[in-house]
């Protein structure tokens, strides 16, 4: 698909509320600045390019702040051979024991990004965003204005989007601001917020792109009626559509996934590690949710979009089974099983037969593991973890 997940976890995103424990869980793990880049290692999130077959996975060791404990690798092949590209020049992030860098995003296999953590303390509480465009090889800092917090960034096949806030010396963020580049460019440009949004926390809107089309999604937590709401923008985000979106009720924004500017898959959190998958046929004006079946009440669950094909999902409720579904009302394949006694927060199929995926112990115990797929998902392997 072309808006680029990170399960992912996209950062943006990639919208879980299993998948953003997990993540949290992982970073958040008694560090030790001093811990080698050769104690063992765990994958945090993977990431499709755009819509090609090339993924990218980032690995770290929970005990180690530094960027010499993270790896990131690449394959072309669902898994089957990967190769070891470079880590940005993060640095250890000032006032948290998290791991130096959660985000990534690629719009092709060429052009990505890497999201620096935030710094807090008694500075800045700003994160460096780095832009590549030989696929990792080499990165370079990508200042959207000075003093920013990202706190979301969404890549279609043309362009990035990202919502910040201006910092104070003191740390204090505000002054929600919206911008867009064009893909591998370093010029930013300042859009207007939609004036129904502009009172809504940045760190609570979702950002989601394809092509020259963009979706912000919020919802309402201070008052009554606590509306779910959507922007839609088919102009780069020059101008937007506003629309309450009653079935996107979460309990923070939802994550949507476009598959194309008119087909969109929404994720919405319902607290207690459950959510409701809808789906839109007309670029997010409305919305349909099925209220039975294992789509209706997803639990410890994956969801992924292929595109025109459906989607693939585990529901824990349901076991172990992969399910495929063409539409949100279509009838659930049991198409495979999943690796027992695992829970699983990622699936990301590059096609038909390849794929990885991410699970973690029960309860999000350590360690999160990769795994790939040749035929489908009728067949799981454990990848080795990076030296």
């Amino acid at each position: 698909m072309a808006n680029t997940r990170s399960r992912r976890v996209r950062q943006s995103m990639l919208v879980w509320a299993v998948a953003l424990t997990s993540l949290a869980t992982f970073l958040a793990a008694p560090s030790s600045a001093g811990v080698s880049g050769s104690a063992s290692m765990s994958p945090i999130l993977i990431v499709q390019a755009g819509n090609s077959n090339t993924l990218y996975v980032l690995w770290g060791t929970p005990t180690c702040r530094r960027r010499s404990c993270l790896r990131i690798e690449r394959t072309v092949n669902g898994g089957q051979s990967f190769t070891a590209v470079s880590v940005p020049a993060v640095s250890m992030v000032r006032g948290m024991n998290v791991a130096p860098l959660g985000q990534l995003f690629f719009a092709n296999p060429l052009d990505g990004y890497a999201l620096q953590e935030t710094n807090t303390g008694t500075k800045w509480s700003t994160n460096e965003l780095f832009e590549t465009i030989d696929g990792g090889k080499t990165w370079r800092i990508d200042h959207i204005a000075p003093h920013v917090a990202i706190y979301q960034l969404a890549t279609s096949q043309r362009y990035t989007f990202a919502v910040t806030a201006q910092c104070t010396a003191k740390g204090r963020c505000s002054d929600e601001r919206l911008y867009r580049s064009k893909v591998a460019s370093l010029n930013w440009t300042h859009l207007a917020n939609p004036p129904v949004l502009s009172k809504y926390w940045g760190g609570n809107i979702s950002v989601a792109a394809y092509g020259s089309n963009l979706w912000l999604t919020t919802q309402e937590q201070n008052a009554a009626p606590f509306s779910p709401f959507v922007a839609i923008s088919h102009n780069r985000g020059q101008s937007f559509v506003v629309k309450v979106q009653p079935a996107l009720s979460s309990v923070a924004s939802c994550g949507l996934s476009p598959t194309s500017a008119m087909r969109l898959w929404a994720v919405s959190g319902q607290g207690m590690f459950r959510g409701d998958i809808a789906q839109s046929l007309d670029g997010g004006l409305t919305w349909q949710m099925a209220t039975t079946g294992p789509l209706s009440n997803l639990g410890f669950g994956a969801f992924e979009s292929l595109g025109h094909s459906g989607a693939v999902f585990n529901n824990q409720l349901q076991g172990n089974r992969l399910f495929r579904v063409s539409s949100e009302f279509s009838h659930p394949q049991h198409v495979a099983n999943l690796p027992t006694k695992n829970y699983w927060f990622s699936l990301d199929f590059t096609n038909a037969k390849q794929g990885l995926a991410l699970s973690q112990g029960p309860g999000g115990s350590f360690p999160f593991q990769l795994w790939s797929t040749s035929d489908g998902g009728m067949h799981w392997l454990k990848v080795k973890a990076p030296q």
